[in-house]
């Protein structure tokens, strides 16, 4: 038997990863502490694919430089202002402001089909990967084209 996560709680880590508001903690976990918020919101980072990471969150097919030779990870902050949560059931966030990355200039060319959040902006390929997702429809990024991700297409769910 397999047992899932309430509403509520997927709704708390959702509020915790994204939006790190201060009073929002985790309340009773652990030796009957909170896990609270940071002092300091910072941001997570998404990061271009164009093959699935998996649940291992290995970075799999993370677009490299010789495919998009301006290609960075895009620091979107923790905070209100840049994640709608919508609850209950399914509990999820999507990005409330567009998510744009630097045109190509090319050379090359990187069919993106997926999408990380991560904790650091750390070079290709590094850091730990906290959600992973597939895009409605694959985007070919070659010269001239800037990546972008309209209001509410980056969505994670939790369940």
């Amino acid at each position: 038997m397999a047992g899932s996560k309430t509403d509520s709680y997927e709704s708390a880590v959702l509020e915790l990863v994204f939006h790190n508001v201060v009073g929002t903690a985790l309340a009773g976990l652990g030796l009957g502490t909170d896990i609270q918020p940071t002092g300091t919101a910072g941001s997570v980072y998404v990061s271009l694919h164009t093959a699935d990471p998996g649940e291992t969150g290995a970075h799999t097919g993370e677009v490299v430089v010789g495919a998009y030779a301006e290609y960075a990870r895009i620091a979107v902050p923790r905070a209100l202002a840049s994640w709608t949560l919508t609850t209950p059931s399914p509990t999820k966030v999507a990005n409330a402001a567009a998510v744009s990355y630097v045109q190509s200039t090319g050379p090359g060319s990187a069919n993106v089909t997926h999408f990380g959040i991560n904790k650091t902006l750390a070079g290709t390929g590094v850091g730990e990967m906290l959600y992973q997702g597939s895009l409605q429809s694959s985007l070919v990024v070659n010269v001239g084209v800037q990546p972008e991700f309209a209001i509410g297409a980056l969505v994670v769910q939790e369940s």
